[in-house]
């Protein structure tokens, strides 16, 4: 496993360890697929629009972006780690796409 499948693999391990919190997981569009999709290291337009295709149409985007407000890396209800930085000194989140 090279470094960037396993700090994948962390993060979607440390976001899952503690899944009886996060119910709304049961009805996400993302469920079952590869986690390295939402945690790329340099997101391609290719990625971005598939996450955006993805989390639009998603029933509980709004619960995970808002628990992914404060996460460090990845795409959470479809807003990525750029913008959550951006925004966090603003106190609102945003309703873009990006990285």
């Amino acid at each position: 496993m090279d470094e960037i499948t396993y700090n994948n693999f962390l993060r979607a391990f440390r976001f899952l360890s503690d899944y009886s919190e996060r119910d709304w997981l049961e009805d996400a569009a993302c469920k079952g697929m590869d986690t390295n999709l939402f945690f790329p290291d340099k997101p391609s337009i290719k990625d971005r629009k598939r996450i955006a295709e993805i989390c639009g149409a998603c029933p509980v985007q709004s619960q995970c972006r808002d628990y992914g407000e404060h996460e460090r890396y990845g795409f959470w209800g479809g807003v990525g780690t750029r913008t959550r930085i951006r925004e966090r000194n603003t106190d609102k989140m945003p309703s873009t796409i990006d990285g």
